[in-house]
């Protein structure tokens, strides 16, 4: 199982803008992805109010972010997701552009010099509003100037991803903050997130839709080939095994079961087919037609009446092993059309005196 390593700020952690506690796990970004991905990957949170990027936090270590962040390095983190650098615009600090770019691009280098071959998906945090001028916290540490600073956090964050090679997400174009503290992100935002989500599996071509089941959202995929690349994507080789096991079954029975029609409809076919070719037989016998067809076209209705529910190739055997006349199957259908031919000749002559009579 892989793991996904979270690392942010309070909008990671899942601070509740309306009363300052946490949001419970289902409506958390990171308690959504687990619920998407479940047993495909483990989600490993390391969200904390007020950290810093790179700046030295007041509140110590734990919550500054590059000398937290190699104790969470493991081998075993597979992809780290970055979602921090909102809180180094407190006027505190005073960072400029390039303190941010710097910092920011320091932070994703100690993450590959411990871990080399590690993803990194760089998130920019939203742009502050006005609103946050009007928390009664939140003015405390944002003044006008970090919110001018944070509308450039997007172009700067973009810019570092291309030159570290990292993938890439503005919350800017998904999410907006709250108006009650203009900074964090009010539980309807997850939705958004999850939209995120869908869309990200469309980019491997995979068409899936969003459902709401109670209080959570939940990426529904139907098609079983994306299924599978799915599960391939993800590198869930056991469930995927159990899948195509799964798959290979149900392919395999619902093969039987269109044999089985085929064959009965078949059966079904000869026998009408059967059943028409004997009428005409009696017909030409009930009306002294009989002369009128070679020897071979006699044996093979002779034949049709002895075994009125076999098939032309049975008749095709039949006629060589009792009656030694060697023919195939189209040679019987054959005989069985010059039979046809007498019978409507025979009836379009009739009609027609029919009508000389009349007249």
């Amino acid at each position: 199982m892989k793991n996904i390593l979270c690392f942010g700020d309070s909008n990671t952690f899942g601070f509740n803008p309306l009363n300052g506690s946490r949001f419970n796990k289902s409506f958390r970004w990171t308690g959504i992805l687990q619920n998407l991905i479940k047993n495909n990957f483990h989600i490993i949170e390391a969200g904390c109010n007020n950290r810093t990027a790179f700046s030295n936090n007041l509140a110590g270590e734990m919550f500054t972010g590059y000398k937290i962040l190699p104790e969470l390095l493991s081998p075993n983190i597979d992809i780290v997701i970055l979602s921090v650098g909102i809180n180094d615009l407190q006027f505190q600090y005073n960072v400029s552009f390039e303190d941010i770019k710097n910092g920011i691009s320091e932070l994703i280098s100690l993450i590959k010099n411990k871990l080399p071959n590690i993803k990194i998906i760089l998130i920019a945090p939203t742009e502050l509003t006005d609103d946050v001028l009007k928390s009664p916290i939140f003015t405390r540490l944002f003044d006008k100037t970090s919110i001018e600073k944070s509308k450039n956090l997007a172009k700067i964050y973009y810019e570092i991803s291309k030159e570290q090679k990292c993938d890439f997400i503005d919350l800017n174009k998904i999410v907006t903050p709250s108006k009650i503290d203009g900074l964090h992100f009010e539980a309807c935002e997850h939705e958004k997130i999850a939209k995120e989500i869908d869309n990200l599996l469309k980019y491997f071509k995979i068409n899936s839709k969003i459902i709401k089941r109670g209080y959570k959202f939940v990426v529904y995929v139907k098609n079983g080939d994306n299924i599978s690349d799915i599960l391939k994507m993800f590198k869930a080789t056991e469930s995927l095994f159990f899948f195509e096991d799964i798959r290979i079954y149900r392919d395999h029975k619902n093969m039987v079961n269109r044999l089985n029609n085929c064959e009965l409809s078949n059966q079904t076919k000869s026998i009408q087919t059967g059943l028409k070719q004997l009428n005409e037989i009696n017909y030409i016998i009930d009306n002294d037609l009989l002369s009128l067809l070679d020897d071979n076209t006699k044996i093979i209705c002779e034949i049709r009446k002895k075994y009125p529910e076999s098939s032309l190739a049975e008749i095709a055997q039949i006629a060589n092993v009792e009656y030694g006349y060697n023919i195939g199957k189209s040679g019987v259908n054959h005989h069985f059309i010059k039979i046809a031919a007498l019978v409507k000749r025979h009836k379009d002559s009739v009609v027609k005196n029919e009508k000389k009579d009349n007249i």
